[in-house]
């Protein structure tokens, strides 16, 4: 809960360059974490334009999260974007 915390405060308050970084350090720490995949996903995606990587870490987050988890529909939607 504090990381989660902490990256929308650093999300807030850095640099978007500063802000993936920041995500990549918490994967790192907390690799099964679904919540921090997802925000790592959303980052590649959205700060690099890094397709690729944002795949996986969507691919990641399903496969870790819930399978009743609310983000799923979205995370799914997302990768049939992502792979066209």
């Amino acid at each position: 809960a504090y990381t989660m915390q902490f990256l929308k405060a650093t999300q807030k308050t850095q640099s978007p360059q500063r802000f993936l970084e920041e995500v990549v350090a918490a994967q790192e720490r907390f690799p099964s974490s679904y919540a921090i995949v997802f925000v790592l996903g959303q980052a590649y995606e959205k700060i690099e334009k890094d397709y690729t990587l944002a795949i996986q870490a969507y691919k990641k987050f399903l496969q870790l999260a819930p399978k009743r988890h609310p983000k799923r529909a979205f995370v799914q939607e997302t990768l049939k974007r992502l792979q066209r």
